[in-house]
């Protein structure tokens, strides 16, 4: 089979099931499962990526293996196809929300603390009575992955702990409230000075579990306790980090709320000093009429801590 040829881009307007048929291989890496998943043929499905390339001007999957890869030009071109595709479906979504008036859609995403806290149940409760209509599909994964997500678009709106995340330029955000911050660690694995604080050259020598990526410097530890940690470990949920912490694992900072989460061996340190902020996040692209009526709802409940 001959290669194709890198070539100059059409200047035309991209056919969104070649894009559509590009991210579902993308996902498969196989193109019999891909064109099922799609619902066409395999035949149809390769003459889609091939038109695709065509028009982009170059190859984005590598066939000379037996194991499907993307190419340099695939990996960055898959990104901005999600993009499109993402930004495409939200336009039809807003527009049908504003046919359909209350009875729009919401996809919103929280981090472990918002939902531990009772804070995301009592959000949802205030929306419930205003918007009875209004139907909200909901995942819990870390503020980090949450930010990603809402950037992709995948979700329309995240409510979680924002400290050294960053987000999109022209990110809308509202503060719902902030938590104080613990150190927590099982019994006996912190120093303490004679004041009953954790001894910080005992700190320094301890794994850190947080929710940050691990290819990030992990700010918030660095904010709370004024130097970077020499290891560190990442996991997604509150749940995850008590039971490592409980076991021996390693030490953690969580909102000093999440204290019922942790097991009997766990001994928690407060942090007077050091507040952890939760907010609610939208893309300010993001105008489905029923997301900026939340939003409105947020803004008029600034004092989240009456509802907790």
């Amino acid at each position: 089979m001959k290669a194709l040829q890198p070539t100059s881009p059409r200047r035309s307007m991209l056919d969104t099931r070649n894009l559509e048929a590009f991210v579902t291989l993308a996902k498969f890496m196989h193109f019999r499962r891909a064109a099922a998943a799609l619902g066409i043929s395999q035949p149809a499905l390769t003459a889609r990526i091939r038109a695709l390339e065509e028009e982009v001007g170059g190859p984005l999957i590598n066939r000379s293996n037996r194991t499907l890869s993307l190419t340099a030009a695939g990996e960055v071109f898959l990104a901005d196809a999600e993009r499109i595709l993402s930004l495409m479906e939200r336009a039809v979504r807003n527009s049908a929300d504003i046919f359909d008036g209350p009875a729009g859609t919401l996809r919103i995403g929280a981090c472990s603390a918002t939902i531990a806290t009772g804070l995301l149940a009592k959000i949802l409760h205030e929306a419930r009575r205003r918007f009875p209509e209004l139907e909200i599909t909901a995942e819990e994964d870390s503020p980090p992955a949450l930010a990603k997500r809402l950037a992709d678009g995948k979700i329309d709106c995240m409510f979680g702990i924002t400290f050294g995340i960053s987000f999109p330029e022209g990110t809308v955000s509202v503060p719902l409230t902030s938590f104080r911050a613990a150190l927590v660690a099982r019994k006996g694995t912190v120093k303490t000075l004679a004041n009953g604080r954790p001894d910080p050259k005992s700190l320094k020598e301890q794994t850190f579990i947080f929710f940050e990526t691990v290819n990030e410097s992990p700010v918030s530890i660095e904010n709370a306790l004024s130097f970077v940690p020499r290891r560190t470990m990442k996991l997604p949920t509150v749940g995850l980090i008590a039971s490592f912490v409980d076991a021996g694992l390693g030490i953690a900072i969580l909102p000093e709320v999440a204290a019922p989460k942790l097991g009997p061996d766990t001994e928690l340190f407060a942090l007077e000093h050091s507040l952890l902020e939760i907010r609610a996040m939208r893309l300010s692209s993001s105008n489905s009429p029923v997301l900026l009526q939340l939003f409105r709802m947020l803004g008029e409940l600034s004092d989240f801590e009456r509802l907790l």
